[in-house]
């Protein structure tokens, strides 16, 4: 027996008042099939043309409608989010038959950050579907809008090694996720915070931080726009042309201004903090005042030394 729509939300509302008791740093375990009642919404959606082989079949989907900063009280370690669909703004023609309504109405964000979720996107409600006809023309992609991950373990997902991926309003800092961006895949990323993974093993140039699709580097691999992206201590290194468009250029600068570059390198000079560009200018000011100092003290002590001898007979 399962809880309908409204014994869901009774148990959902209990739950949160008694979270209020559990201490920060603290987890609690549910039983796994009431935890997953209380997080997600399933239906078995009829899929349209899009899926190409798959069309008229139905597929299991799961829509995360329970969501918050009270998710880091529960232990989440049980909780299977295979076909999950993380897109908040999917559209369901786009995916489903004519009169299937949005499952994420009123749902804002998805907030999983500092929880231990084990999470596997290639076993997402698109990860599952991506290619299916023979002839492989059935590519569709992995599209992730305004989920929070920050500090969750996800370093066993590789985004842009199967398909295309997009990335929306979504913070992936300091989860260990592997982002392919030398494949023959794309990731295409907006106002996406990446703090602190490693992609010190790429190199772009500025068309990257535009919206513009470009073919780009001698194997023809496709490198997507990233715009308004946290690429901070993630060494991802940035190499431009001599004459690159002024307004590509320009995209580039404002990235750095904001600060979406710190500790990356742009033709090999590494981006630094404002404290550590503080710490450099207030090195640099002591090694000028000292050197200042010396070069007074050691003009006057030479002049005094001559002009001591001038009264002599």
């Amino acid at each position: 027996m399962k809880l309908n729509k409204q014994g869901k939300e009774e148990l959902r509302a209990k739950v949160l008042e008694q979270l209020a008791s559990v201490p920060d740093g603290q987890r609690i375990h549910l039983e796994k099939e009431v935890l997953e009642e209380l997080l997600f919404d399933t239906y078995a959606e009829q899929l349209n043309y899009t899926w190409g082989n798959l069309e008229g079949q139905k597929a299991q989907v799961k829509y995360l409608v329970w969501t918050g900063k009270f998710l880091r009280k529960i232990d989440l370690s049980e909780v299977s989010f295979d076909d999950v669909l993380w897109d908040l703004d999917y559209v369901p023609a786009g995916y489903f038959m004519y009169g299937t309504p949005y499952r994420y109405e009123g749902i804002r964000e998805i907030d999983l950050s500092n929880t231990n979720a084990r999470i596997d996107f290639s076993k997402s409600f698109e990860g599952k579907h991506l290619r299916n006809d023979e002839n492989k023309g059935n590519n569709k992609d992995i599209i992730i809008t305004r989920c929070f991950f920050d500090n969750v373990d996800l370093s066993n997902n590789v985004l842009g090694d199967t398909c295309d991926c997009w990335l929306r309003e979504c913070d992936f800092s300091n989860t260990g996720i592997v982002l392919n961006f030398g494949g023959e895949y794309g990731i295409s990323m907006a106002d996406c915070n990446f703090t602190g993974l490693d992609l010190s093993k790429y190199t772009v140039d500025e068309f990257f931080f535009t919206t513009d699709r470009r073919i780009s580097g001698e194997d023809g691999r496709l490198l997507t726009g990233g715009v308004n992206n946290n690429f901070t201590n993630t060494g991802l290194n940035v190499q431009t042309y001599e004459e690159g468009p002024a307004l590509v250029t320009r995209h580039l600068g404002q990235e750095i201004q904001m600060g979406n570059l710190v500790g990356c390198y742009v033709n090999g000079k590494k981006i630094l903090s404002l404290k550590e560009r503080q710490a450099v200018a207030q090195e640099k000011g002591a090694k000028y005042e000292k050197y200042k100092e010396d070069l007074i003290s050691g003009t006057t002590s030479s002049i005094e030394q001559q002009s001591s001898g001038f009264g002599r007979k």
